[in-house]
C-alpha cells in the first residue's frame, strides 16, 4: 500500500511492473549481487591482510592500500543499493513508504558520492606521490579519511531529516530522491559527484 497517494504519477508506487522494467531489475540485481560478492571479497581479503601486517610490523599502513580499502567499502554500498531491486521483483511493484524504498534511496545517495569521493582522493593521493613525492603525516591522513566520510553521510543525512516523508520516493526503475527536490539532488549528490569527476580527470591529465 501507498502511504504518499499524495504523489506525482512519476514519485508513486508502481505495481505491477511492466515486463521490460521487471526484466531489467532482474539483470541488474544479478550483476549488483556479483559486485557484492566480488567486493566484499577483496574488502575481506584487505582487511585480513591490514590486520596481519599491523601484527607482524609496528610500520604505518600504505596509504594507497587505505585508499583503496575505502574505496571497496563504498563499491560495497552501491552493490547493495542495486540489491534491494529485489524487493521490487519479488513484489512485481516499486512499493513507496516501505523500508526498502527509503534504504535504497540512502545506499544509492552515500554509495554513488563515496565511490567518487573515494576515485578523486586516490587520484590526488597519487599526484602527489608521483609529481612531489609528498604524503601526508600518517595521523593527519587517518584523520582525511574520517572527515571524507563525515562528509558523505552529512550529506546522506541533510535531505532525510530535512524531508523526512517523502525525500526518499520511486525515481524511475527504483527509490531515490523525490524530483522535486531537485535543489538538494544537485547540492547534496551531483555537484560533488561532478565535481570528484572532474578534479580526477585533472589530475591524471597533470601527472
Amino acid at each position: 500500500m501507498d502511504p504518499h497517494g499524495q504523489l506525482d504519477t512519476p514519485s508513486a508506487t508502481l505495481s505491477p511492473l511492466p515486463p521490460f522494467l521487471k526484466r531489467g531489475l532482474t539483470a541488474i540485481v544479478t550483476l549488483a549481487f556479483l559486485s557484492f560478492v566480488t567486493s566484499f571479497g577483496l574488502f575481506a581479503l584487505l582487511t585480513y591482510r591490514l590486520i596481519s601486517w599491523r601484527r607482524k610490523s609496528r610500520k604505518e599502513h600504505n596509504q594507497f592500500v587505505l585508499l583503496l580499502y575505502n574505496l571497496v567499502l563504498a563499491d560495497i554500498q552501491q552493490s547493495i543499493a542495486f540489491i534491494l531491486n529485489v524487493a521490487w521483483v519479488t513484489r512485481d511493484g516499486i512499493v513507496v513508504g516501505t523500508p526498502q524504498c527509503w534504504a535504497q534511496g540512502w545506499f544509492i545517495s552515500t554509495g554513488d558520492l563515496a565511490s567518487g569521493i573515494w576515485i578523486w582522493a586516490i587520484g590526488l593521493h597519487t599526484f602527489a606521490a608521483v609529481v612531489f613525492n609528498y604524503r601526508l603525516p600518517y595521523r593527519t591522513f587517518c584523520i582525511s579519511i574520517a572527515a571524507l566520510w563525515a562528509f558523505v553521510y552529512l550529506c546522506g543525512v541533510i535531505g532525510p531529516v530535512t524531508h523526512h516523508d517523502d525525500y526518499y520516493v520511486r525515481a524511475g526503475a527504483w527509490c531515490w530522491v523525490n524530483e522535486k527536490y531537485a535543489v538538494e539532488r544537485l547540492v547534496l549528490h551531483y555537484l560533488w559527484i561532478f565535481c570528484a569527476a572532474f578534479g580526477t580527470m585533472i589530475i591524471y591529465l597533470g601527472m
